[in-house]
C-alpha cells in the first residue's frame, strides 16, 4: 500500500519553485515524482525521486 507523506518544504518548494505555481505544471510534477518513486521501488516520494521528476520535465 502506497503511503501518502505530509508535505516535505525541500520537496515541495522544488515541485512549486519550478513550476512557478502553476496548478498543471504542479500536477505534472508531482505525478513524474510518484513514478520515479515507483520506478526505484519506494513506497514514499524522497528527494532523489523529486529531482528525477524535475530533471524528466524541464529536461536537465
Amino acid at each position: 500500500m502506497w503511503a501518502v507523506p505530509s508535505a516535505r518544504p525541500r520537496r515541495s518548494a522544488s515541485i512549486f519553485t519550478t513550476s512557478r505555481g502553476y496548478p498543471r505544471a504542479v500536477n505534472n510534477l508531482s505525478l513524474q515524482a510518484l513514478v520515479a518513486a515507483f520506478a526505484t521501488g519506494k513506497n514514499l516520494v524522497d528527494e532523489a525521486a523529486t529531482r528525477a521528476s524535475v530533471s524528466e520535465v524541464v529536461g536537465d
